[in-house]
């Protein structure tokens, strides 16, 4: 219970970094503007880290902050070591994929694709890692955020697809690179 409660700790962290930015945007107008991923400039290559801190609505913050601090948890529950190593791997290739493939003129916020590439991670570490906690962890993802898979074909104007792809992928990534580590190391 101890590293549940820790888990989630870090995760209301987290997410209250996203509050915080959001409400700095309502008082500093067009704050997250310096924030914001466009694809394909150089000051894209410097936002891809920073984008997916910012939210561009309440209606956006809260929908990702439910669904970040829910599985941010379960991977820091998993192995927090882990979960902060392929956080990184997903935000750096979420934000490279978007800046390479997002549409030109667009600008890209949120932590959608964080989101979806943790939830690309936990399903993948039931492959990957293929012990009991990883398939019931990927158990209870499938049937509680099932629906994030419905993201991955959202087309619609204001949507960043591109972020729900790519975060999605790099999860796989993340997962695929972290578990041969852990693989490697039990060996020697």
């Amino acid at each position: 219970m101890h590293n549940l409660s820790k888990a989630f700790q870090i995760s209301l962290g987290i997410t209250s970094v996203f509050w915080i930015i959001y409400l700095a945007d309502l008082i500093l107008p067009d704050f997250q503007h310096h924030i914001m991923l466009i694809p394909r400039t150089k000051v894209g290559l410097l936002t891809m880290f920073s984008c997916h801190f910012g939210h561009g609505n309440i209606g956006h913050i809260l929908n990702n902050s439910l669904a970040f601090l829910a599985l941010m948890t379960l991977a820091l529950v998993h192995n927090k070591d882990l979960a902060i190593t392929n956080s990184l791997i997903i935000i750096t290739l979420t934000g490279l994929f978007t800046w390479l493939f997002g549409r030109s003129g667009t600008a890209h916020i949120g932590a959608s694709g964080w989101i979806m590439g943790l939830f690309g991670y936990l399903l993948a570490n039931a492959r990957y890692r293929k012990n009991f906690i990883s398939i019931a962890v990927a158990v209870l993802v499938l049937i509680f955020y099932s629906g994030l898979f419905l993201s991955l074909t959202n087309f619609r104007a204001g949507i960043s697809w591109e972020m729900h792809i790519g975060g999605f992928i790099a999860g796989i990534i993340a997962s695929r690179l972290t578990s041969k580590q852990e693989i490697e190391k039990v060996e020697q």
